[in-house]
């Protein structure tokens, strides 16, 4: 059995060094997963005729855009309401035991966002809506490019 007692440090830089590349790997997958989303949502909101197309880019402003384009779903003004639903979220996060019924609340609150937007430009948003949450959001991405060039259907 290896533990840390019997380890050489060669072994123990090799392990820091594999943790290491790992790390570097996630991190510029999930950087590129960012930007090709938050590209591909500019170009669906200038699709949608939609200003500002660059809060896609922003953490926070990127919930506004969204609310945005899934507007008609929200009852009219769902940027607004979307950063109100997330900040609320947020809030009642602090909140032990609610923060278990919050939290499952955004997660179904967020695949019903991205059916609605993928609704909107796509016929195939079921499809979409679930490998984008079965692969944990690299589907997403791609999903998403591949529509930035549909005009919403309605």
């Amino acid at each position: 059995m290896v533990t840390y007692e019997n380890m050489d440090d060669q072994t123990a830089y090799a392990l820091i060094a594999t943790l290491g590349i790992f790390s570097l790997f996630f991190v510029i997958v999930g950087l590129i997963i960012y930007v090709v989303s938050s590209y591909s949502i500019m170009k669906l909101a200038k699709n949608a005729g939609i200003e500002n197309g660059w809060f896609a880019f922003i953490p926070i402003l990127n919930m506004y855009l969204y609310g945005e384009l899934v507007s008609a779903k929200l009852g009219g003004n769902g940027g607004v309401k979307l950063l109100i639903a997330y900040a609320a979220a947020i809030i009642l996060n602090l909140i032990p035991i609610v923060n278990i019924v919050a939290s499952i609340a955004l997660f179904v609150f967020s695949i019903c966002i991205t059916y609605w937007l993928f609704q909107r430009f796509t016929e195939k948003s079921v499809l979409y809506t679930v490998l984008s949450f079965l692969t944990g959001g690299i589907a997403y991405a791609i999903c998403l490019y591949l529509i930035r060039k549909n005009n919403p259907l309605y």
